[in-house]
C-alpha cells in the first residue's frame, strides 16, 4: 500500500513536470491574460466616453455663470479618436456613430442662443472651443469673437406706436436726424473715425433695453471696436445740446452716435436695417 501511494505521487509529479503540461498552462494564463485586457481595454474606453460626456455638459452649464457682460472663448481638449456631438441639451461622445455613443445631459437658458456643433471622429484638431458672445454662447464654429458685444436680457415690456423714416439717414454724417419718432424717439448721428458706438437714453429703463438690442444689430453689421450704453440727465445739458429732446423725453428714446470709416448709402443702408430689426419687439 505504501509502494502504492509512493507510486501516485510520482505519476503527479511527472505530470505537472510534463512540458506539454506546462505548456499548456501556460497558454491557458496567458489567453485569459490578453482575454482579460482585451475586455478591461474595452470597458476603458467606454468610461472615457461617458467621462467625456459627462465633463463636455459640465462645462457648458458653467458658461451660463459666467458674468453677464464678460465675452470669452476656451479650448477643451478631447482625445481625436472620439466625436463630440452637443445638440440641444445633450452632449454625445462616440468612436464611429453618434448612435453607439455615451450621453449626458446639461440645462440651457431661454435668455440666450445657443449654438450646437458636432466634431467628427479622428479629427486632425483634438481641441474644441467653446464661447459666450452677448446673448450667444456654445460652439465657436468661427475663428474669432467681438469681445465687445453686448449682452441684452430680456424682459417684458410695453407695445408702443411709432413711425419710421429711414430716407432722412441720407443727411447722417451731416447733421443728427429722427429716424423714429411717435412713441418712440430714435435720433442718430454718425462721423467718421474708429468703429465705435454710444447710444444715449432717457430715464425710461426700457429706453436701455430697446438701446441694447439695436447694439447687438449693429454689431451684427460692422466691426465695432467698442460700445456704451449712457444714461441723459436733461438738467447737465445745455440748452443748444442735440441729445436734449431724447433726455426729456418720458417715452422710449435713444440717440446712437456711431463712428466708423466711412459714412456713405451702404453703411447708412446697413443703420436703418440694424434700427428697424432692434426696435420691432417694442412697437406695434
Amino acid at each position: 500500500m505504501r509502494s502504492l501511494s509512493r507510486n501516485r505521487k510520482g505519476a503527479v509529479v511527472d505530470i505537472v513536470l510534463n512540458p506539454l503540461f506546462v505548456t499548456a498552462v501556460a497558454l491557458v494564463v496567458i489567453g485569459g491574460f490578453i482575454l482579460r485586457n482585451a475586455y478591461t481595454m474595452g470597458e476603458a474606453t467606454e468610461l472615457q466616453k461617458a467621462i467625456y460626456a459627462t465633463d463636455v455638459a459640465f462645462n457648458l452649464d458653467s458658461l451660463y455663470s459666467v458674468r453677464k457682460d464678460v465675452n470669452f472663448f476656451v479650448e477643451y481638449p478631447v482625445l481625436a479618436k472620439f466625436g463630440i456631438k452637443i445638440g440641444p441639451k445633450l452632449v454625445t461622445v462616440y468612436e464611429t456613430k453618434p448612435e453607439d455613443g455615451k450621453i449626458f445631459w446639461f440645462n440651457e437658458d431661454r435668455g440666450y442662443d445657443f449654438v450646437y456643433g458636432e466634431f467628427k471622429p479622428k479629427r486632425k484638431t483634438p481641441a474644441i472651443r467653446f464661447f459666450k458672445e452677448g446673448n450667444k454662447l456654445g460652439v465657436l464654429k468661427r475663428a474669432r469673437i467681438n469681445f465687445a458685444t453686448p449682452m441684452c436680457e430680456e424682459r417684458l415690456h410695453t407695445k408702443r406706436t411709432a413711425v419710421a423714416d429711414y430716407t432722412v439717414l441720407a443727411s447722417l454724417g451731416q447733421q443728427p436726424v429722427d429716424i423714429v419718432t411717435g412713441e418712440v424717439l430714435i435720433t442718430a448721428d454718425a462721423s467718421q473715425g474708429i468703429p465705435s458706438l454710444t447710444i444715449y437714453v432717457n430715464s425710461n429703463p426700457e429706453s436701455a433695453q430697446m438701446a441694447c438690442e439695436i447694439a447687438q444689430e449693429l454689431f451684427k453689421t460692422f466691426p465695432l471696436k467698442e460700445y456704451a450704453i449712457m444714461p441723459l440727465n436733461p438738467e447737465l445739458l445745455g440748452k443748444d445740446d442735440t441729445r436734449l429732446t431724447v433726455a426729456q423725453s418720458k417715452d422710449l428714446s435713444a440717440y446712437l452716435y456711431i463712428t466708423l470709416p466711412q459714412i456713405d448709402s451702404t453703411e447708412k443702408g446697413a443703420i436703418s436695417q440694424a434700427v428697424s430689426t432692434g426696435v420691432e419687439d417694442f412697437v406695434v
